[in-house]
């Protein structure tokens, strides 16, 4: 039997509500859970679990307290520990079971008069006190008489003798959940540094640790949440002075707050909204994932996937439904896995498969995944600006994340992630990204063409010459990389063009992909007379297309060489005077500047 306690140094983590969700998870996969409510001083177990009607017949009459009442007084163990439970109603289609033994029959006055009774540190500490014996016997006899496959504890708050308890000798795991606060973060580390040198039974393995950070805004940039969950843990693991109680914490989960519970607060497992509507739903299942061994699930999840498969090719759509709210509701990563190979089995749409991908990863955590790979691959593209309609909602660290694991040398996929971090205005994330794909995959004309624009974008000019130096072999057979080049060269304003930028071969070159960049270096360089010389050319090429930007920087350049009433005469012959009008008008307001980063 499988212990799990979950304990909080301080109240307020929502710790009883996570113990609910557990439960009702465990019996969605056929599992017979008994939870057990030992935060005496504050049960309040009963009312997660919906057993508290106190008009209903399944209400709590007896608990934890009655049953060492009933020791104490008697000096032998109650005959049935069934007395002490309550059966818990559990989700439709749930083939697994919950039996509640919660504190008593809370908040009573003779609950109240049996807890003040008993002397917990007579009780735990005297000689031959009775109290780990009993917790002992009543662990056994849950596993025993109530055929339990995984026994929950609600311990209470703080440093006390029930607590130490449940977080020692009778628990195989303790989620110990957090507040962002010092006083949470140093009280629970040092209860946790306790356990390590508990005595434990005969053959038990050390306690595992599980710390999670509750009650964290979702509307936290993901990099500071990254840096807070660093932090917790990096003081959690800190050397200890005596060596042996050292914590050993590989990550720190985070359980983010969710408004709706704080009006009415709710068990989200089986409820009506699923994980993508609910922040918090996916933070608990991928802490389900983290603290429920795969065989406690596993086979549960193979019988209702094998019965999907045989049915799929009889009727696809009503299969594929079926996967859906299975993965919706139970968020184990088998039913992910399976929902993506039907995804492409059948073509689906890419946002459910972006979706189901994204879903996986929250849970696995595990970008490496083929099928998250084959997903962002065959279906990630270009996130427009938020202006623009959008056609993916998908998140863009989780395409990022796959990229990176896969290697972060496919092409395609690094520079529509760019664009998408330069559409949501993040320009030096989307050049970084550039930089690290050109040195993951060499002499590439695409990915150059898009670093060094990024890179010009974003106004880091001073790298797009280290990059052109790395890559200089490339030069002569990439016209759109010259060009590149030549267009941050004319941002630069510290130091001339390049001279190989103004030998004759290469700026024909420029010059037919790009009159507008050549006539400016040109005249970067002092020498206006060539310059001067283009713009006719240049003029005639832009208003064939109608006006435009570009036509707009056209006319600041004739006017900064003094040509202003050429390009105005030419403006008012080939175009209707209410479109000459505005065109000349923007033109005038742009005065000196420079056209803008294209």
């Amino acid at each position: 039997m499988l212990t799990i306690t979950f304990y909080s140094y301080k109240g307020g983590t929502g710790r009883t509500l996570v113990v609910a969700n557990v439960a009702r998870y465990l019996a969605m996969f056929g599992q017979r859970v008994v939870a057990v409510d030992l935060d005496l001083e504050a049960p309040g177990l009963h009312y997660k679990l919906n057993v508290a009607d106190t008009g209903g017949s399944s209400a709590p009459r007896r608990g934890v307290i009655d049953f060492i009442h009933s020791y104490c007084e008697d000096q032998k163990l109650p005959e049935k520990l069934s007395d002490y439970t309550v059966k818990v109603p559990v989700s439709a289609g749930s083939t697994g079971s919950i039996q509640l033994m919660p504190a008593g029959a809370a908040p009573s006055s003779e609950y109240w008069q049996k807890l003040s009774q008993i002397d917990w540190h007579e009780y735990f500490y005297s000689p031959g006190g009775p109290g780990v014996p009993l917790f002992l016997e009543l662990k056994a006899r849950i596993e025993s008489e109530l055929n339990a496959n995984v026994l929950l504890i609600d311990s209470r708050t703080g440093i006390t003798e029930i607590g130490g308890v449940a977080t020692t000798i009778l628990a195989d795991k303790v989620v110990c959940l957090l507040l962002n606060n010092r006083e949470n973060i140093e009280g629970a580390r040092a209860v946790l540094r306790s356990l390590r040198r508990a005595p434990r039974l005969e053959g038990m393995r050390p306690v595992e640790v599980v710390p999670v950070l509750t009650r964290i805004p979702s509307a936290r940039t993901p990099d500071l949440e990254q840096g807070v969950t660093k932090d917790i843990r990096d003081y959690l693991t800190a050397q200890a002075e005596r060596l042996e109680e050292t914590l050993e914490v590989s990550d720190v989960l985070v359980l983010h707050s969710e408004p709706d519970l704080q009006v009415t607060e709710r068990v989200l497992v089986g409820g009506e909204k699923p994980p993508d509507e609910s922040p918090l739903l996916r933070d608990y299942l991928r802490l389900f994932a983290k603290i429920i061994p795969p065989d406690v699930v596993r086979p549960h999840v193979g019988e209702q996937l094998g019965r999907i498969r045989a049915a799929v090719f009889d009727d696809p759509d009503a299969s594929q439904q079926e996967l859906e709210n299975l993965a919706q509701y139970v968020g184990h990563p088998d039913v992910y896995r399976e929902l993506l190979r039907l995804y492409k089995v059948r073509n689906a749409d890419s946002e459910p498969v972006l979706r189901a991908g994204e879903r996986l990863l929250d849970i696995t955590r595990d970008a490496s995944e083929p099928s998250l790979w084959d997903a962002v691959q065959r279906h990630f593209k270009e996130v427009p600006h938020p202006q623009l309609p959008r056609k993916q909602s998908v998140s863009l660290r989780f395409v990022e994340e796959v990229w990176r694991a896969a290697g972060a040398n496919n092409v395609k996929v690094g520079i529509d992630l760019a664009e998408s971090f330069d559409n949501l205005e993040d320009r030096d994330r989307a050049a970084n990204l550039l930089l690290e794909l050109v040195t993951n995959v060499g002499p590439n004309e695409e990915a150059l063409v898009r670093c060094l624009n990024q890179l010009r974008r974003a106004g880091r000019l001073k790298e797009i010459r280290q990059v052109v130096e790395q890559f200089r072999t490339l030069l002569p057979r990439s016209d759109k990389l010259l060009v590149e080049w030549a267009r941050a060269e004319v941002r630069q304003s510290e130091t001339p063009p390049p001279k190989e930028l103004l030998e004759a071969m290469t700026l024909d070159r420029i010059l037919r992909e790009d009159p507008t960049t050549a006539v400016e270096l040109l005249g970067r360089a002092g020498r206006r007379e060539d310059a001067k010389a283009i713009l006719p050319r240049l003029l005639e090429r832009n208003i064939e297309r109608g006006p435009s930007e570009e036509l707009v920087n056209v006319g600041v350049l004739f006017a900064s060489y003094g040509q202003a009433e050429e390009f105005e005469k030419v403006v008012r012959s080939r175009l209707a005077d209410d479109v000459a009008d505005y065109l000349l008008k923007d033109v005038r307001r742009s005065g000196p500047r420079r056209r803008a980063f294209r």
